[in-house]
């Protein structure tokens, strides 16, 4: 999934945020946002959880779910 997460944040240029999160090497950050599997999307709207989803995804999709918030 790291390539379609490279595009997205390609996409999306500076606008928004894209990160990435290593599980195995955050430990503490994964628990706090509750993943329990990879790949998960989150997408926070102002520090709120507005959208997650479990699995993999297509970039268009997922651009288009960014874009929609």
């Amino acid at each position: 999934m790291m390539p379609v997460v490279a595009e997205v944040r390609e996409r999306l240029g500076k606008a928004i945020p894209v990160v990435q999160l290593d599980i195995d090497q955050n430990k503490a950050a994964a628990q706090e946002a509750r993943v329990g599997g990879v790949p998960t999307f989150i997408i926070y709207l102002n520090g709120t959880e507005v959208w997650r989803y479990s699995g993999e995804i297509d970039g268009n999709e997922l651009f288009a779910r960014v874009q929609s918030y």
